[in-house]
């Protein structure tokens, strides 16, 4: 259930159920539409809807998920999304037109957090497999890869994407910039 409240008065302005079971994750726009998801059922499906804030009105109901979501996040303009999911998998979303556009299936456990470069370009996953992906969110393609000692638990972009924090299981906080490839060619 989502109850809305004003913050001067405290009064509950109004309240209505998106998920009926479950919210694991959240992503809020600046224009008051929320990405959400939970496991809905008794299976542990998962379940992600696209959703105005202001009425509650459900905008996109998106399928495909084999397990429960782990984490969501969208860039800026909330035209992309991304979510991961118990079964290691992550996926990317078009918010404006409701469908999948990739899905991501290279770690071997539970995807446990997720992040996208403000741009869009490039996708980020925390695994309990101890490891964190830097991705192509357009091909798939792997650009990086980070092991640790412990299961990663949470992932976040800086600034346009050149630093990746990572936070893991043990309690350590990894800062990984990342280098992206010169063209030799416009040296030349």
């Amino acid at each position: 259930m989502v109850r809305v409240w004003d913050i001067q008065s405290g009064a509950e302005l109004r309240r209505f159920t998106p998920h009926p079971r479950n919210v694991t994750a959240i992503a809020v726009g600046t224009r008051g539409m929320v990405f959400s998801g939970a496991w809905d059922s008794g299976s542990w499906d998962g379940a992600l809807k696209l959703w105005t804030l202001e009425s509650g009105a459900e905008t996109f109901s998106f399928g495909g998920l084999a397990d429960s979501i782990t984490s969501v996040a969208t860039t800026p303009d909330f035209r992309r999304a991304i979510s991961g999911c118990w079964d290691g998998t992550s996926k990317i979303w078009d918010l404006e037109h409701g469908l999948e556009l990739l899905s991501y299936a290279r770690h071997a456990d539970s995807v446990l957090s997720v992040a996208l470069t403000p741009d869009g370009q490039y996708a980020v996953t925390a695994s309990s497999d101890r490891t964190a992906h830097v991705w192509d969110a357009l091909t798939g393609d792997l650009s990086a890869q980070f092991s640790g000692d412990a299961p990663m638990t949470a992932c976040a972009v800086i600034g346009d994407g050149p630093t990746v924090a990572v936070g893991d299981a043990s309690g350590v906080l990894h800062f990984l910039r990342l280098e992206r490839p010169c063209n030799k060619a416009a040296y030349e």
